[in-house]
């Protein structure tokens, strides 16, 4: 499979100054590398404690968009721990080396099999797409872990340091996030296209879907509520005093309703799939349940008609600001995992041969092409 240059342009916040284009790699095979879902199972996630903004991790609490109440004290508590944790890998790295040996026991030994598998099939040198490369003390615990599976240091890359242009962290994570981090990878692909034969992604996200999603802006969730609220108020007969009374409480109603569907951190991160009218019609459900003034409805016949438009609402909302969920052009170079199992021996003969086949084509391009030459000078 020949070396796609896929002409993809990446959101770029704050851009700085090019890079020289000096090799930064070893290998001419790069596999670009996630580590939740891949490397460690949603379970073993679990028994993880990672940072408190760590994007990706799927055991974390959802929050709201909006902004966190107690942000003060949240950070105060987050400084606390994240000091607590630098005591604790002082101390770590003044263990023995059989303790170090015991402290990295959060990658398996199901993963190290694997990951050393691909190296000595591959030699390839790795780069983390992972929002791992954003922590220093995650990233240098991967690093010591593919180190043990045979890579040499050398060969070990954060994604965002290989980019033609410096790509800050929100612009890595912006929404929809698959997409982001895909063209991400595409952008390094192209960069470096000249030292590159062949390249893999290893991911437990769809960063190749083509679904459509709805990406959420953080700033519409109260706008949206308050849509849903004059909507809802105007299918009673209220006096216009009265109405007014009732604003806040069916208002906050719908907003916490909204943050834990369209508007929760999953949706502002990933994007919400579109579905289909049953599945929205499941949502509007949600929204309406245990709403305030239900006890008024009188009829079914009054009932469906705030059903539907709730309905129209919602259905106008999804479709003002859709995007693909990931990047389709990536869909030949991409392993997909399953995060509750992790990296399977199934992926690992796929990345194998993936990387094997790309290898066969380039020796039968030389081979044909020095036939030809000989067959030429021959004549």
């Amino acid at each position: 499979m020949e070396l796609q240059h896929l002409k993809i342009t990446t959101t770029v916040e704050n851009a700085s100054i090019l890079k020289p284009m000096k090799c930064p790699f070893i290998s001419t095979k790069l596999l670009f590398l996630d580590v939740d879902g891949v490397l460690l199972t949603l379970h073993q996630q679990q028994n993880f404690r990672k940072h408190a903004n760590h994007v990706v991790d799927k055991m974390d609490k959802p929050q709201h968009c909006g902004k966190p109440e107690n942000t003060e004290q949240d950070q105060q508590e987050l400084d606390s721990e994240l000091q607590s944790q630098s005591q604790s890998q002082t101390q770590t790295q003044t263990q023995t080396q059989g303790e170090v040996e015991q402290e990295d026991v959060r990658f398996d030994e199901e993963r190290f099999r694997r990951m050393k598998e691909i190296y000595e099939h591959t030699q390839c040198d790795i780069v983390v797409s992972s929002s791992w490369q954003f922590y220093e003390e995650h990233l240098q615990s991967l690093v010591h872990f593919l180190v043990k599976c045979g890579w040499k240091k050398e060969q070990i890359h954060r994604l965002v340091m290989l980019l033609p242009n410096e790509l800050s962290k929100s612009a890595y994570e912006k929404p929809p996030y698959c997409k982001s981090r895909a063209q991400a990878i595409v952008s390094v692909v192209t960069y470096w296209k000249d030292f590159i034969t062949h390249w893999a992604v290893l991911d437990d996200l769809p960063l190749s879907s083509a679904n459509i999603v709805y990406v959420p802006e953080e700033k519409l969730a109260h706008d949206v509520a308050e849509r849903l609220t004059g909507t809802y108020l105007n299918c009673f007969r209220w006096s216009p005093a009265y109405a007014y009374q009732l604003i806040p409480v069916v208002r906050n109603h719908f907003w916490k309703q909204l943050h834990n569907s369209l508007f929760s951190w999953r949706s502002c991160l990933f994007g919400y799939e579109i579905c289909t009218d049953h599945t929205l019609g499941q949502e509007v459900l949600a929204l309406l349940n245990e709403a305030p003034l239900n006890h008024w409805i009188d009829s079914n016949d009054h009932w469906l008609v705030i059903f539907q438009s709730l309905m129209n609402i919602i259905h106008a909302i999804l479709h003002s600001n859709q995007d693909t969920q990931g990047l389709p052009a990536i869909a030949s170079y991409f392993v997909h995992t399953d995060q509750l199992v992790g990296l399977s021996q199934e992926n690992t003969s796929f990345v194998s041969k993936h990387f094997r086949s790309q290898q066969k084509f380039i020796y039968l391009f030389c081979w044909l092409f020095l036939q030809n030459v000989a067959l030429f000078w021959f004549e």
